[in-house]
């Protein structure tokens, strides 16, 4: 059974395999991301030091992703595949876990069939970004496993087991911190085997709330420090608490009839609860008393609503976090819980004496599971590229200025600015957001600075530490001659963005032309420090050393050069003149004639000099 629920996964994800990045955060994990670059002892502790990436301290996500760099390259296929693989584990955890449970095969398999190909899961699964997602619910179902170990073992073996799962579990929060809700999932797991909730039971849970602590206080500390949690200071918290109560009831209705799937789902342009989100005040209040009915009475079905409950009730924006109202993989581990009230609801009515409704429950629950599987394969393929990705989007949601934003940036990107602009106008039409002039400013450039400029002004109203429009300011004022304010625009970009590598760059090429060579230099080792593998970096500081007659400093930066680019031709002729300014005229005619030799046009009369 196991086998064949996890081909029929793979089958219904395969189209996956076939996708492309996209624009929102892939950047950001890994097509911008140094970090992942490199794979060794000295690279792998820099993860763990670096607070956050996107909001989120995840070293193993990052690790997994740095892994991945190292068989694939930039190839989106490699991280597709390794996506698919680790959710195909989680189906094969799924179905062991509920065997462990006491489940019967058909509950089991039903889970974890459902929890395999439901199309609320294509996210988690064919997003790269999402790697996330799926690792840290592997982590996570193997510290259950681990635990339910430790609950069946003999006393010598106990310490052994818990340990393991508590190991598991800090690699769960070490991929994403969300899964602080597992010790609360342990002492579900504990009612549903015993039937009662036992104080003793709860003693060996300390390690676990312990580590559930940590976990909420670095998921806290990095969604302020990313400003993801900006939504909270415009969200007053009556309004939260509707969006929040209507998010659980929608992501139930999902699991049954999912509609109008896409891969961001927007806040109200006003931030306000619609009438919808208020009637769902209802629904609420009923699963409340079903939780309530079902304690006592039915264990199981109360087991699977109480785990949905406790780990969606994080992700429902009561506290708001993030530019998402609802997110679709955020069910990608609750919807355990409601696929196991379905499963056992199947299999109460598998054994009715109507031999109508038997037929009738399998006919209706393979319509279902053919419905279900052709969305999963149908929403794999929305995430081909960042057109289909936002297009998809703006059809659900016609009002979403950040899916036009995002479409815009990527036409941008393969040169459509016909399509970019027309995207963009559509994004500030709806509302205006620093980025979404910064974006339009970008292509206005090519053709009016003026017009430029004054996007990339109106962008820093809106937000004045928006780094990149404080550095294309001071772009357009150098180009127009002013150097003095480019600086100044260049060093608000440093203060907004201490990280940014390329306004310490920019902001040095000024001071160079204004031959205050010792700031040049301090902004080019900024840079370099920042980046220490860039090449252009090293490359102008050692020009400026070569200006300043720094000759031995300027040498340790070409040979850097020389060393990672040993074909770029000008990088032997900047190096040997420094060489002759040491003397050294053996090397620097080897170097001259290296240059001459990559086809640089040494100055007339330069090799005689060297005799």
């Amino acid at each position: 059974m196991a086998f064949s629920i996890i081909l029929i996964s793979a089958f219904v994800l395969s189209p996956t395999l076939l996708n492309n990045w996209v624009n929102w955060d892939d950047p950001a994990y890994v097509l911008e991301n140094e970090l992942i670059k490199e794979l060794n002892s000295e690279s792998i502790l820099k993860i763990f030091k670096t607070s956050e990436v996107q909001g989120i301290y995840h070293p193993l996500t990052i690790i997994s992703l740095a892994i991945d760099y190292q068989f694939w390259g930039l190839d989106a296929f490699g991280y597709h595949l390794s996506n698919l693989i680790i959710h195909l584990i989680n189906v094969t955890l799924v179905i062991v876990l509920f065997i462990r449970l006491n489940s019967s095969l058909l509950v089991a398999g039903i889970v974890s069939l459902l929890f395999g190909l439901h199309p609320m899961h294509v996210e988690s699964v064919a997003w790269i970004s999402a790697r996330k997602d799926v690792l840290y619910v592997f982590f996570y179902l193997l510290s259950v496993l681990g635990y339910l170990r430790f609950r069946s073992n003999q006393h010598q073996k106990k310490i052994i087991w818990l340990s393991i799962s508590i190991l598991f579990f800090i690699c769960s929060i070490l991929s994403k911190s969300i899964a602080f809700t597992l010790p609360v999932v342990l002492i579900l797991i504990d009612f549903l085997l015993d039937g009662r909730l036992e104080l003793k039971r709860f003693w060996n849970k300390t390690p676990y709330f312990i580590l559930s602590g940590i976990a909420v206080f670095i998921a806290k500390f990095g969604q302020q420090a990313s400003n993801s949690m900006d939504a909270m200071s415009q969200i007053n918290f009556g309004s939260s608490l509707v969006i929040g109560m209507y998010n659980s009831i929608y992501y139930i209705f999902q699991v049954i009839i999912p509609i109008n799937l896409a891969a961001f789902h927007p806040f109200s342009i006003d931030l306000s609860p619609t009438i919808w989100q208020y009637l769902a005040i209802i629904p609420f209040l009923g699963l409340t008393l079903i939780l309530y009915y079902t304690f006592s009475k039915y264990k199981n079905v109360f087991f699977g609503l109480a785990f949905y409950v406790v780990t969606i009730a994080p992700l429902i924006q009561i506290i708001p976090f993030g530019k998402a109202e609802s997110t679709e993989r955020y069910t990608y581990l609750a919807y355990i819980g409601l696929f196991y009230c379905l499963a056992i609801g199947i299999e109460y009515l598998k054994h009715s004496k109507s031999k109508l409704l038997r037929k009738s429950i399998i006919g209706i629950g393979v319509i279902w599971l053919v419905f279900i599987s052709l969305q999963t394969i149908q929403q794999s393929q929305k995430w081909k590229n960042s057109d289909t990705l936002w297009s998809q989007v703006i059809e659900v949601h016609p009002r979403s200025e950040w899916a036009y934003m995002s479409r815009g940036i990527y036409f941008a990107e393969i040169g459509n600015y016909q399509k970019a602009l027309l995207d963009l106008n559509k994004s500030i039409e709806l509302r205006p957001f620093a980025q979404s002039l910064y974006e339009r400013g970008l292509i206005l450039e090519k053709t009016s600075l003026a017009l430029a400029m004054n996007d990339y002004q109106q962008s820093i109203l809106i937000d004045s530490n928006f780094a990149k429009s404080h550095m294309n300011i001071g772009v357009i004022n150098a180009k127009n001659g002013d150097f003095e304010a480019a600086i100044r625009s260049f060093q608000k970009a440093i203060k907004a963005d201490s990280n940014y590598s390329l306004a310490y760059f920019n902001c040095a090429t000024a001071y160079k032309i204004l031959q205050d060579f010792d700031k040049s230099h301090d902004c080019y080792s900024s840079a370099i420090k920042l980046e220490p593998n860039n090449t252009n970096y090293r490359k102008f500081r050692g020009v400026l050393l070569t200006d300043m007659n720094e000759p031995q400093k300027a040498i340790e930066d070409f040979n850097f050069l020389i060393s990672n680019s040993p074909k770029e031709a000008d990088a032997y002729f900047l190096r040997s003149i420094n060489l002759k300014k040491l003397n050294k005229f053996d090397q620097a005619k080897k170097d001259a004639l290296i240059a001459q030799r990559l086809g640089y046009k040494l100055p007339e009369g330069y090799l005689n000099e060297l005799k």
